[in-house]
């Protein structure tokens, strides 16, 4: 599972102890590739 937010301030969808999850604040050019990397592992 993967979390986007716009701002960052203190959220958590992402359950910390599960590796297989990730929480993004923010959005530029990077984050798509970035969240294409970690699905791919």
């Amino acid at each position: 599972m993967t979390g986007v937010g716009m701002v960052s301030n203190g959220f958590s969808i992402a359950d910390p102890k599960d590796g297989g999850m990730l929480d993004a604040a923010g959005f530029d050019a990077a984050t798509l590739a970035a969240i294409a990397d970690f699905i791919r592992g």
